[in-house]
């Protein structure tokens, strides 16, 4: 049951009021001045209202900040306009772990010496040829449907010590391979197969030496990939399944980023291989663990950013750095949150909530502009007539979400409930995520246009020191603990800072704020037909507890270096590949034609690097507004 609220008397700030009337503000603080006007790209959003978001348009080509709610900023400092990853090498990721140890990517050889001590000695010395590896590999990465047996020849094939070690040595490094010696036109050869897949299990478990730690922890480099299609490859090159792979988050796509990974009893050896087959990723810095790598368990990351074709003087751009660091920044879901289409997921997500399955399904097919291929014919095929057999025609695997959908409505034509809940949880809740991270950037703009950077009288601050309670991946969670947050009175205000106090991500099991922030919660709500009991949702699955996120983060580490530049494809910043393969620092060229601004900061799980650069900027962020600003 939801708590009473109380309604607490403010003692300083204007008087209150239950409207939702934000304007585009930016906060000078001493945390007491307001001034509202603004930013430099969206003019158009001056005394704009914080409105429900039913009351969008639906049809526009992209989703702008101040569509979901981002509105407001920290510093009345002039914008220093750039370009937000204007190649991908322009972001660098580091995962900072759990023991606060920024993750790097320092070595891709095993270390020999540790595994000595777990292997026989005369097994590592032994070593197949570069040839059979390349085989052997190959075939260890083929689907089921591609299986075809390799055979290895050898000089010396009357040789049974040699067959022998061959047998054992392809036994230890490719579980997933049988090996035989079969009689080919008069001579032994080795014979190597696939094993079926039902076998792998028991393998795994009888071949893993005694005293080593059941999981693989290594690094892992990418560039220009998301998370989970690099494990997909990697599973695929292996021939295992991609669920023995486990990260502590996922990291930007268009980046170069480093993160540990583990994986259940896999050699190191084989990972190492992969490094001169796969392109794009690297892998190293292997060891033996006991646990596997859970969902959050990571302080955050650290960044090193390059911002392209920077415009302002440098004194406004030290000043912008100086109050990012000093002051830090509002705490925004970033655009990443609502998608990259002309359908903001929110949308969606709304639309579930309202159990207007219908709705969610034709917002997820409805066309969109910018895309090619079968997926532009299946859109506008159920745009024009519903049809979901002949929208199938020719859809590629590739969308997985529309061509689930619609084999499901195949079957049932007005189950949109069924169909949508055949695609994947973790789709589905990123829908109902995107929603609620709306509704809380919404309320965050009007709380700082309200009460500026002060704590207020009914204000909740956490009472364990962290930096953040995440909404749960798994609403089902039965490890779930909420933590339950001190409401400030007139007794501890003064004791905590705008750095201590959260606001709620709504759900069915959290705690709001004793002053009217409950009130723009539940007018935002009704103005989209809902309830704060609406996060209950009768399809346990997709009930949201809620969780509780600060306002205004600090970052750390923060670091910033002016570059002037001719060439728009330098690469100006080092990633970890970069230093292992020795290339030298960026140099700054006194007379170039552009200027970038370098920034390296650190960041806790959960918060966006975007959010961060705005401060400085004073732009849109969306991918849609950078892209037109480009330098090509």
């Amino acid at each position: 049951m939801e708590p009473e609220t109380k309604k607490a008397r403010l003692e300083s700030g204007p008087p209150e009021t239950d409207a939702i009337t934000n304007p585009t503000c930016r906060v000078d603080n001493q945390y007491d001045d307001i001034s509202c006007d603004s930013s430099p790209v969206t003019k158009e959003t001056d005394n704009k209202e914080v409105r429900s978001s039913n009351s969008q348009t639906e049809d526009v080509k992209f989703v702008k900040e101040t569509d979901v709610g981002i509105l407001c900023y920290i510093n009345d400092l002039p914008g220093c306009h750039g370009v937000i990853k204007q190649r991908y090498s322009d972001f660098i990721v580091n995962e900072v772990d759990v023991n606060g140890k920024v993750v790097e990517l320092t070595k891709l050889e095993v270390d020999k010496i540790s595994e000595e001590k777990v292997q026989d000695e005369e097994e590592e010395s032994f070593k197949l040829p570069e040839d059979v590896m390349k085989t052997l590999l190959a075939l260890s990465s083929e689907s089921e449907s591609e299986m075809a047996p390799a055979f290895i020849n050898l000089e010396s094939m009357d040789d049974k010590e040699l067959r022998t070690k061959y047998h054992q040595t392809i036994k230890s490094k490719f579980p997933g391979l049988d090996s035989s010696t079969v009689t080919q036109d008069e001579k032994k050869v080795i014979k190597v197969v696939k094993k079926a897949n039902t076998k792998m299990k028991n393998r795994w478990k009888n071949e893993w030496p005694a005293g080593r730690g059941n999981y693989c922890q290594f690094v892992l480099y990418k560039e220009n990939r998301d998370t989970m299609s690099a494990i997909n490859d990697i599973a695929r090159f292996l021939s295992v399944n991609r669920n023995i792979f486990q990260y502590a988050g996922t990291k930007d796509k268009r980046a170069k980023t480093s993160q540990e990974i583990t994986v259940y009893r896999m050699f190191a050896e084989r990972l190492e291989e992969l490094n001169t087959r796969m392109k794009y990723m690297h892998f190293g810095n292997y060891r033996y663990v006991n646990e596997p790598l859970r969902l959050g368990k990571c302080q955050g990351n650290k960044f090193t950013i390059v911002l392209r074709n920077i415009t302002g003087d440098d004194e406004t751009l030290d000043k912008s750095m100086m109050s990012l660091k000093e002051k830090g920044f509002i705490n925004y879901f970033g655009m990443q949150r609502f998608g990259t289409t002309s359908i903001p997921t929110h949308h969606i997500g709304r639309a579930v909530l309202k159990n207007d399955y219908e709705e969610a399904v034709n917002l997820i097919l409805k066309p969109r502009p910018g895309e090619t291929g079968k997926i532009v014919e299946c859109r506008q095929c159920w745009e024009r007539n519903k049809d979901p057999v002949e929208a199938l025609i020719g859809l590629p695997n590739q969308n997985a979400i529309e061509k689930t959908i619609l084999k499901e409505l195949k079957s049932n034509k007005h189950n949109f409930c069924n169909a949508f809940q055949k695609i994947a949880r973790n789709t589905k809740l990123m829908y109902l995520h995107a929603y609620q991270s709306y509704l809380w950037n919404s309320v965050a703009s009007q709380r700082i246009k309200q009460h500026g950077l002060q704590p207020v009288i009914g204000d909740l601050v956490l009472t364990e020191e962290i930096q953040e309670l995440h909404e749960s991946e798994d609403s089902e969670n039965k490890d779930i603990n909420i933590i339950q947050p001190i409401v400030l009175d007139d007794k501890n205000v003064s004791q905590y800072s705008i750095l201590d106090v959260v606001l709620p991500l709504p759900g069915h099991d959290v705690t709001y704020p004793e002053n009217q922030v409950r009130k723009w919660y539940e007018t935002l709500l009704a103005g989209d037909g809902l309830t704060l009991d609406s996060f209950k949702h009768k399809i346990k699955s997709l009930s949201l507890p809620g969780a509780y996120r600060k306002i205004v983060i600090k970052p750390g580490d923060v670091g910033w270096k002016l570059y002037r530049y001719n060439d728009v494809n330098v690469e100006l910043a080092l990633s970890d590949l970069d230093r292992l393969q020795k290339k030298a620092e960026p140099s700054f060229e006194q007379d170039g034609q552009f200027k970038a601004l370098k920034i390296e900061m650190t960041l806790p799980s959960s918060c966006y690097a975007t959010m961060a650069l705005r401060e400085v900027l004073k732009i849109d962020t969306s991918a849609s507004y950078q892209s037109t600003l480009n330098v090509t």
